[in-house]
């Protein structure tokens, strides 16, 4: 894994910087029907119209649309392109002589989930962390008395947010698995990974509806599927 990182490093930074940057840029709808970016709005709105719309709001509107689409393929790019490279140099040969098949196979479906999880999971923070810090949990309207308004607690939105995140969190590993699963029967990252775009757009409105255990049953079909390929496929990869 240590490897990878310092390999792709560059990938990773860039990875996370663009994931803060698609849910920032998501468009947030606002009290009187006009629609803000999250960075706009944080910038160009004024304190009492910010006040309006909650940390619920602003994660619901940064989490959808295209970040749903493209926050799983940037998350799969360092990976997908190390084991592009291993394939492509036969280095990978080198390391399951010293490893052995077995382990060498395990130890890289582990670093795909690790290696896009991270990415994933630390620019969700970031972006978590910023509208956590700049909008309220419960929505504050000038001159109006909210008291008889039902409330969202502290801790029904952490939970929110973290049974939210565990969601996205499988569903980029499970796109990235995908991935590595393509690169392993045809090395071409610009085909791979457009076979990929394809069926995240027109599947993600089923995506983002489908219960976690369903993404935890396709991790394990996909070890299944890697183990197949690599013993299939062996030195002719």
């Amino acid at each position: 894994m240590n490897i990878l990182v310092r390999k792709k490093i560059l990938y990773y930074i860039l990875g996370i910087v663009a994931i803060v940057a698609i849910c920032m840029l998501a468009p947030l709808r606002i009290i009187n029907g006009a629609e803000f970016s999250v960075w706009n709005a944080i910038w160009k709105l004024p304190r009492e119209i910010l006040n309006t719309c909650t940390v619920q709001d602003t994660f619901d509107s940064g989490i959808a649309n295209w970040t749903y689409i493209l926050m799983p393929l940037i998350a799969s790019i360092p990976f997908a392109s190390c084991l592009t490279d291993e394939i492509q140099s036969k280095f990978y040969l080198y390391i399951e002589g010293r490893k052995g098949k077995d382990s060498y196979i395990c130890s890289k479906f582990f670093q795909n989930i690790i290696s896009a999880g991270s990415i994933a999971l630390l620019g969700l923070g970031i972006f978590v962390t910023i509208i956590v810090l700049i909008f309220p949990i419960n929505p504050i309207y000038k001159n109006i008395d909210t008291s008889g308004l039902p409330k969202m607690s502290a801790g029904g939105l952490t939970e929110y947010i973290i049974v939210n995140l565990i969601h996205l969190l499988l569903y980029v590993i499970s796109v990235s698995l995908f991935v590595s699963l393509l690169v392993l029967i045809y090395q071409n990252l610009y085909f791979d990974f457009s076979v990929v775009f394809i069926l995240s757009d027109i599947l993600k409105d089923f995506y983002m509806q489908i219960n976690i255990i369903y993404f935890m049953v396709f991790i394990v079909i996909m070890f299944i599927l890697h183990r197949i390929v690599w013993k299939i496929r062996g030195e002719k990869i």
